[in-house]
């Protein structure tokens, strides 16, 4: 930072590791007058099967964030401050002290609806005002969301489970042939910050990229879902994932195999979850997947969802 000139040697630096995730490095820089991320990506991603993607995916990052910046409130995302393309370094504002991540307050049992129906509202919003620009011709590559999540998702269990190589086969084919909007590709609870009075800002963007609707939809589910079962709250998951149906208020018909993927890769992907313990837990979980990735029908997803939690 200071060979940068980004603080300067009389600035009183504290800089901590920040935790979570397997794709960068990520540090919290604190002196008297800010508060800074730095984040900078890691070539092989830190997890038990080899798992690679070019660096460059920060650049992607940099771009969305200053793109969503644009058409979405003040807050919502951080601001960038700095980005170093030889290092591949981006630093970006940090969030307020008091924000707690949505995952940490759903693994506290915290399952609130209102939370839930922003984080759909936000979706929506940021696929109708991305559609509504020009922005497209900078999210046309879709090598980062191959090889962070098709790779690493669908071609994956393809190799694991050769039986569901077709119907597999089929959600691939419609995730590469739906452009529609601006997907995040990591709408996921863990970057999805909550403040105390319900502001939501999100993070993590290296991912994105110009796609199908139903990918951030699907994703965010899934760990919803699977909060629900872990924690054996499926009810409030359930009100959870109602509203953010609601705030999202767009059409999620084939939902429901995109959700099946993505629970059966977090249980057997390249990045499984670690808090989903308990083989009968898992036998279960990976059952109603595989059904889901065959499903054709089109029932209610919140019907199924239902039915695979034993809910009336």
């Amino acid at each position: 930072m200071r060979q940068r000139r980004w603080a300067f040697p009389e600035d009183s630096l504290r800089v901590s590791v920040l935790p979570g995730g397997v794709s960068n490095y990520v540090w919290k820089v604190v002196t008297p007058e800010v508060r800074w991320v730095l984040k900078q990506p890691l070539p092989k991603l830190a997890t038990e099967v080899e798992w690679f993607s070019d660096i460059r995916r920060i650049e992607q990052e940099q771009a969305c964030i200053r793109f969503l910046s644009t058409i979405l409130p003040k807050g919502t995302v951080p601001e960038i401050i700095h980005f170093d393309s030889e290092h591949h370094i981006c630093v970006m504002t940090c969030a307020p002290a008091e924000a707690v991540s949505w995952k940490e307050h759903l693994m506290s049992g915290k399952f609130e609806a209102s939370v839930g129906f922003s984080v759909g509202l936000i979706l929506r919003q940021i696929q109708e005002r991305s559609l509504a620009t020009k922005g497209r011709s900078a999210f046309e590559d879709i090598t980062f969301f191959n090889e962070l999540r098709i790779d690493p998702f669908h071609y994956y269990l393809i190799a694991r489970y050769p039986a569901l190589k077709e119907p597999i086969g089929r959600l691939v084919d419609e995730l590469l042939s739906r452009r529609d909007s601006l997907t995040h590709g990591d709408y996921s609870p863990k970057n999805i910050l909550v403040g105390p009075a319900g502001a939501i800002m999100l993070l993590d963007f290296e991912v994105a990229h110009w796609g199908h609707p139903l990918f951030d939809v699907s994703f965010c589910l899934g760990h919803l879902m699977l909060k629900g079962w872990v924690l054996r709250r499926e009810a409030h998951a359930l009100a959870v994932i109602q509203a953010f149906l609601q705030g999202y208020g767009q059409s999620v018909d084939g939902l429901i195999p995109h959700i099946g993927l993505l629970l059966l890769a977090r249980l057997d992907g390249k990045s499984p979850m670690p808090y989903v313990k308990g083989s009968a837990l898992r036998n279960r979980i990976r059952e109603n997947a595989m059904a889901w990735i065959r499903y054709s029908g089109q029932d209610d997803p919140l019907d199924l969802i239902k039915s695979a939690w034993q809910l009336s």
